[in-house]
């Protein structure tokens, strides 16, 4: 039996338990905060929960199902009465708090700043000024952004007169206005993944709260089978994905001969060659300029693949055992032939207490 937790922000004080809860819809993606709706029934009045309790960033309700936290967040907006006197409530996990935020702290101009530094202070910031009780997990990184200030003029060979600034890497009031954007772009500098998890402790009673960087996330799962007429149904629709490429290289930050540009990767092709270039302007580096052309390719690779696929639940595979970020091998056959594709799931989207999920997956 699944019911709802309400916890008091920042306190951390649980203020309601055992919530009767409707149809609460969760999901979860890759590299993002935790998604909840969900609709608790007029009912409810009689468990002890109070509208005074729901105050929108004031306080967090997560779904329980007896053993463990398996959805919820801040309630991001005041909840939504129906005429029925139901109410509806819409909620994002702690990655979402730093999203839209600004920097109001003194000014910062750091060079070859590790990423790992820059990212705990903007947390350590956060965390400090709301007194959030949250712990977060930052793995150490060679990866450094700033550079020493320098304006770069150069004339192309067109005739086009052009200018940009590298310079330090900067928090400011007037130019850091989002600070999960900025926290995201560190991420993607250092090539890491971050997901957040939630525990009922039983010490306490309260709810300990982690996000959580690192290299990557997620196992290949040879222990899972998903087959069309098992545990997968309907047959998925199998699709093209980006436009094939044998060829990739990437366009970095620069202009004219000046720009960025990392070597040609390639793949092996039984067929015509194909050579396209992909533009990434926070490239500043051949390195990054590679890593942006390599993820390209791997993308790129030709043939129909699954994307979206629903799971029924069965006694040996419960969909308990989905975690996105793992590698999973869907496969069926079609009046065309036989397929069997290895994917990583980067989204899961359910109703709770249903047999089924919505799976996206992306072709390795």
């Amino acid at each position: 039996m699944i019911s709802l937790i309400v916890e008091e922000l920042p306190s951390g004080k649980i203020l309601a338990t055992g919530i009767p809860i409707v149809s609460p819809s969760p999901k979860f993606e890759l590299n993002k905060a935790w998604s909840l709706d969900v609709t608790v029934p007029a009912a409810a009045l009689a468990s002890g929960l109070a509208l005074e309790f729901l105050r929108e960033w004031g306080c967090a309700c997560w779904v329980d199902n007896g053993t463990q936290i398996v959805a919820g967040g801040i309630l991001l907006q005041a909840p939504t009465i129906t005429s029925e006197g139901d109410l509806r409530l819409e909620c994002g996990g702690w990655l979402s708090y730093p999203v839209g935020q600004a920097w109001d702290a003194p000014r910062y101009d750091g060079i070859h700043v590790p990423v790992h530094q820059a990212v705990r202070m903007i947390w350590e910031h956060l965390i400090e000024r709301s007194s959030l009780p949250v712990t977060v997990t930052i793995p150490t990184t060679t990866v450094t952004v700033g550079k020493p200030e320098e304006h770069k003029e150069f004339t192309t060979s067109t005739g086009e007169d052009v200018s940009f600034d590298a310079g330090p890497w900067r928090l400011n009031q007037w130019q850091t206005h989002d600070l999960g954007k900025t926290l995201d772009d560190l991420r993607v500098e250092a090539v890491w993944e971050v997901r957040e998890t939630h525990r009922l402790n039983q010490d306490t009673g309260r709810v300990d709260h982690t996000v959580e960087y690192s290299q990557g996330f997620g196992a290949r799962r040879h222990d899972i089978v998903l087959q069309v007429g098992l545990n997968v149904h309907p047959m998925p629709e199998l699709e093209g994905g980006l436009p094939y490429a044998t060829h990739v290289f990437c366009v970095g930050a620069g202009e004219g001969e000046r720009t960025v540009i990392s070597p040609t990767l390639s793949k092996e092709s039984g067929g015509l060659r194909r050579c396209v270039a992909v533009s990434d302007k926070g490239a500043d580096s051949a390195k990054k300029a590679s890593q942006t052309a390599r993820s390209e390719l791997a993308l790129r690779r030709g043939g129909t693949r699954v994307k979206t696929f629903i799971m029924r639940e069965t006694p040996g595979i419960p969909l308990s055992l989905i975690s996105v970020g793992d590698w999973v091998q869907v496969s069926g056959v079609t009046e065309w032939g036989a397929f069997s594709q290895w994917g990583r799931i980067t989204s899961c989207e359910r109703v709770l207490e249903s047999d089924s999920a919505v799976i996206e997956v992306e072709k390795e």
